[in-house]
């Protein structure tokens, strides 16, 4: 027996079913099952919406590269067969227009 005023330790063994206590812990938390329901809702629409803006910006600059590359093709095209007179629209300032600018002078 330890004297009084002095700290002894001690282990308490319980043995439950696991249903049992998470119904204990939950059961008085139903704001927190409906907010986390909530916002998981939240995030779900959130994320189909990046998902969607990142589609589009992806599919806009895919034929933006892919029609100046067209275009790079149909100028060189041109030139092989002695057509000399065919002009490539130039669109931006970026590196395939600098390719394309020297093709139409």
């Amino acid at each position: 027996m330890a004297a009084a005023g002095t700290l002894q330790q001690c282990y308490l063994l319980v043995t439950t079913r696991t249903s049992a206590v998470l119904s204990v812990v939950f059961a008085e938390k139903d704001w927190a099952a409906e907010v986390s329901s909530v916002l998981f809702i939240i995030m779900v629409i959130l994320l189909a919406i990046v998902e969607l803006v990142s589609r589009l910006i992806g599919i806009s600059m895919t034929n933006a590269l892919t029609g100046a590359v067209h275009n790079l093709y149909q100028g060189t095209l041109s030139i092989g067969r002695g057509e000399f007179s065919h002009r490539i629209p130039v669109k931006g300032r970026d590196q395939l227009a600098d390719l394309e600018t020297p093709l139409t002078r």
